[in-house]
């Protein structure tokens, strides 16, 4: 054991000088490239404004994954041309799991330019990761050279633009089960280059991680996050499910579990199924000690309906695709004396895009989910 273990020891610092602080691109042997359908293609590369590059277009090279020796605090560096999305993705489980930054390169100079979304199960749910917290300002044109650092130091990144020694981002990592892992380079809806990939592993961070929970607040009392759920397995979207059946089903089955979204709020459902594109049940407890009435303030994305003890008090079937605010629609709701059950029927955005969202080789929901806060009436 003893001899393996130095072996393996020596293998793997032979393996970092060899690629950390060189250009990741050169190294053929680690890298895959896969279409927009999950398939495994060629890989692109050519010369684009006189530097040469690795060329993902968009479609038959959508995706370029690269197996990295597993560092959780590193700097990874890129140079950067794309017509629209260009992104870094980071901490990869999978093709479907990972943290990511792209850049709207077609919104350069404005609050959207640089965005930041953790994707579970292949949903790109940018709707919940809004500005000024996810998304940030920064220097770019379409298909015009930039440069880009990632610096990842346990659950803090900090994203830089161009020649700034100060980070346009940070941010504190959404909750995943990725510590550390492999990276990769995405072009979304028109072709992207990237040249001069390096990494550079970080020392630990001295102190502990952050959280990302906002700090309480004098209105905390007054604005009460409604974070911990129990939800049902999700439902085929067809024309046989309908809410009411849904309903009937999830209550009946019996096979709730229980989630709670107390960093940041969200209700993201995309989390908690490997292929996200259903209905699904939400279920909460609200214990009253009188008969009183209460505000219910929230914001949701696809479609939604809200029951309070078996009555239908909010119903939106259209299609709703905005960033999520957080109060966009306010209702008042009766509580009883006693337990009060609160359902919410939700329905994320796959209909929006036909069959669903292509998601690598997929169709599924993208943005599925909604925020609520409970806060009295204002007769109380």
């Amino acid at each position: 054991m003893r001899i393996k273990g130095i072996t393996l020891t020596i293998l793997t610092n032979v393996w970092v000088a060899i690629v950390f602080g060189q250009d990741l691109l050169l190294e053929k042997d680690i890298v895959k490239i896969y279409s927009e359908q999950y398939e495994v293609t060629e890989r692109v590369d050519t010369i684009f404004n006189n530097k040469p590059c690795l060329t993902l277009d968009g479609t038959n090279q959508a995706v370029a994954v690269f197996k990295i020796e597993d560092i959780e605090n590193v700097r990874i560096e890129v140079d950067i041309a794309g017509e629209v999305m260009p992104g870094v993705g980071f901490r990869v489980e999978d093709i479907y799991n990972f943290h990511f930054v792209y850049f709207r390169t077609f919104l350069g100079g404005t609050n959207e330019a640089i965005q930041y979304v953790p994707l579970y199960n292949g949903a790109l749910s940018w709707v919940f990761y809004t500005y000024p917290k996810y998304e940030a300002k920064a220097e770019m044109e379409a298909l015009e050279w930039f440069h880009a650092a990632i610096e990842l130091r346990g659950n803090k990144m900090k994203v830089f633009v161009g020649e700034n020694s100060t980070p346009q981002l940070e941010v504190v990592l959404d909750e995943t089960n990725i510590s550390a892992g492999n990276i990769l380079l995405r072009s979304m809806f028109g072709p992207s280059y990237f040249a001069n990939l390096s990494i550079q592993p970080l020392p630990e961070l001295e102190e502990p991680p952050v959280s990302s929970r906002k700090s309480s607040s004098s209105n905390r009392d007054r604005d009460l996050f409604l974070t911990e759920w129990e939800i049902s397995k999700q439902y085929p979207r067809n024309s046989e499910n309908t809410i009411n059946l849904v309903v009937e089903k999830a209550i009946t089955a019996d096979s709730w579990r229980t989630i709670n979204e107390s960093t940041h709020d969200r209700i993201n459902f995309s989390k908690y199924f490997d292929h996200p594109h259903g209905i699904v049940v939400a279920k909460k407890e609200l214990s009253s000690a009188s008969t009183q009435s209460k505000r219910l303030n929230f914001d949701f994305v696809g479609k939604l309906q809200i029951r309070l003890n078996g009555e239908i008090v909010f119903n939106y079937n259209k299609h709703r695709f905005e960033r999520l605010a957080g109060d966009t629609f306010s209702i008042g709701i009766d509580l009883q004396e006693g337990p009060n059950e609160l359902l919410f029927i939700s329905e994320g955005d796959a209909s929006l895009f036909g069959e669903g969202y292509n998601s690598i080789g997929r169709l599924q929901h993208q943005n599925w989910g909604f925020v609520a806060k409970m806060e009295p009436s204002t007769t109380d």
